[in-house]
């Protein structure tokens, strides 16, 4: 992959008509839109890998619009230094694509719709943690060294007097053998050709095992004959990994030459990324009523979460709100919300009425203090994590609408992209 050509794009910016017309074939429903002056843009994030081509399309606001336009095209010396923001996207797009959660869910079948992500790093971890798959059989033969089966060397050699000692000549001695089973053979298959696919993205640990004596085009004989061993195996892991092969094997596709890895839910990616960063590293408000997050990892988790509110008369029965990101902490209610967008273009009401729905609510557990709101939309950003650009007020109440609220304001915090995805992995 490395002597492939790579072409970067960004998910959101243009794509050049070249771009295009080199992976139209690839490309499914949804993965690309269409401007009003005709000029098409990516609307999915991840990689499409072909022979000899390789398409990276990245978040919003990963690169800024200089380095992204340097990138075009990707030239041999620009390899070198986007191998690690590659290997980096790749690696957040493994953890939501192996871990499952109500928010996960959608991102984790997009994810593994070309190829079987989920199931491969199951077969992987594995064979990481007790080598390949291997049958331990035990064997006796006639010998004179080893470990002598006493019950079958009495029952089945001759009885021989010697300087008159009976010896039971020859001893049946026992060891065991590893075989390399078809298990063994699947996994390697599976690992192997899989680190050929990914080599550009992860360095796989190969097994080295040969398995081209078997046709692997023949997916169908290959799972029938998992299910028939998975029968004799009785070990919850060996069993849990038989399950991953078959479950490779069933979503392995073999009629497509290209390989996709890709998602057009990357804001929930985002949503995920936030809420991880402001558990570990949120300090505090600042002065200017602004986010302060720590340059290290928090000691304690700060219990930031998605959490339903029932303010309509019918509580559970009636309409509910979902707040991304809500906390109530001493004399502090914090209400944010991730947003994956481009450009704010327009007034977010939503983050409006969480304030004025929410801001009486558990007042109780707070009786004779006044309950200060923060009230923050975080956005994705290529700028510098301290920039001052990073730092919008998004919207402030004139007091002639409610004169009850005379310093109410919905802020923009933005956080540079790429600094959140490496905090997310740590």
């Amino acid at each position: 992959m490395l002597k492939s050509e790579w072409f970067i794009i960004q998910e959101g910016n243009i794509l050049s008509e070249g771009t295009y017309t080199l992976f139209k074939d690839d490309f499914e429903i949804g993965d690309i839109g269409m401007k009003e002056n005709n000029t098409y843009i990516s609307k999915f994030v991840g990689f499409i890998l072909k022979k000899d081509k390789c398409l990276i399309s990245f978040p919003k606001h990963y690169f800024s619009p200089s380095i992204l336009q340097k990138y075009q095209p990707v030239h041999a010396d620009d390899k070198l230094s986007l191998n690690s923001d590659i290997k980096l996207l790749f690696r957040v797009i493994k953890k939501t694509a192996v871990k499952k959660s109500a928010r996960r869910i959608g991102i984790h079948n997009d994810i593994n719709s070309s190829y079987p992500l989920y199931h491969f790093f199951n077969v992987y971890d594995y064979f990481l943690n007790y080598g390949l798959y291997t049958n331990k059989r035990e064997i006796k033969m006639a010998g004179y060294s080893g470990k002598i089966d006493w019950k079958n060397t009495m029952l089945k050699s001759p009885l021989i007097v010697s300087n008159n000692n009976l010896l039971y000549l020859p001893m049946i001695m026992k060891r065991k053998v590893n075989e390399h089973a078809f298990i063994s053979k699947c996994m390697a298959y599976v690992i192997d050709s899989t680190a050929d696919f990914l080599s550009l993205l992860i360095n796989i640990k190969r097994t080295n095992l040969e398995f081209r004596d078997i046709n692997w085009n023949s997916n169908n004989i290959i799972i029938r004959y998992l299910r028939e061993i998975k029968q004799s195996i009785f070990k919850d892991k060996q069993k849990k990994l038989v399950d991953s092969l078959i479950k490779f094997f069933e979503n392995e596709n073999k009629g497509n030459h290209s390989l996709f890895i890709k998602t057009r839910n990357f804001d929930l990616i985002w949503e995920e990324m936030i809420e991880f960063y402001l558990q570990h590293y949120f300090e505090k408000i600042s002065e200017n009523g602004y986010i302060q997050f720590s340059n290290d990892k928090n000691g304690e988790i700060k219990p930031f979460k998605k959490r339903t509110f029932y303010p309509d008369i019918e509580e559970s029965k009636g309409r509910s709100i979902e707040p991304d990101y809500y906390l109530l902490e001493g004399n502090a209610r914090y209400i944010f919300d991730g947003k994956y967008y481009n450009e704010v273009t327009e007034l977010n009401y939503k983050q409006i009425a969480y304030y004025f729905l929410l801001k009486h609510h558990e007042s109780n557990k707070n009786e004779g203090e006044l309950i200060i709101t923060y009230n923050i939309l975080i956005l994705p950003t290529h700028r510098d994590t301290n920039d001052e650009n990073n730092y919008v007020k998004h919207f402030q109440l004139n007091p002639l609408f409610n004169k009850d609220e005379t310093n109410f304001s919905v802020k923009e915090q933005y956080c540079n992209m790429k600094n959140i995805m490496q905090c997310y992995l740590n």
